[in-house]
């Protein structure tokens, strides 16, 4: 697993939802974007397998219908700006919970 990259691709997700300069749907579209290469299996912690499963799951369930636009893309179009809002909060409260994680990680290596 490879904690410290699902914790780096967040940070970068918040900093992209915190100072990108447009309306929310297009910041969680370039957030998700950023945290787009984080592989379950291989970079999320096993106890939030199936929170980030879920979460996965509702920011790319939509099918594409205009060119060049992926299920990411379009999820984010139909979704309200309520829902794309909560999605935003959801990517800052992994972001959290990774970067949390990952100092309880290094805290414990250091007393070895």
């Amino acid at each position: 697993m490879s904690l410290e990259y699902a914790d780096e691709k967040f940070g970068w997700a918040v900093e992209t939802l915190a100072t990108h300069r447009a309306a929310i749907k297009e910041r969680l579209v370039a957030a998700l974007h950023d945290i787009g290469s984080v592989q379950m299996e291989r970079d999320v912690p096993e106890g939030l397998h199936d929170e980030y499963q879920e979460f996965w799951h509702s920011v790319t369930k939509a099918k594409s219908r205009l060119a060049g636009e992926g299920s990411l893309q379009a999820t984010v179009r139909e979704m309200t700006e309520d829902e794309a809002v909560e999605a935003a909060k959801l990517i800052t409260r992994f972001a959290g919970e990774f970067e949390r994680r990952l100092a309880e990680e290094r805290q414990d290596s250091s007393r070895q």
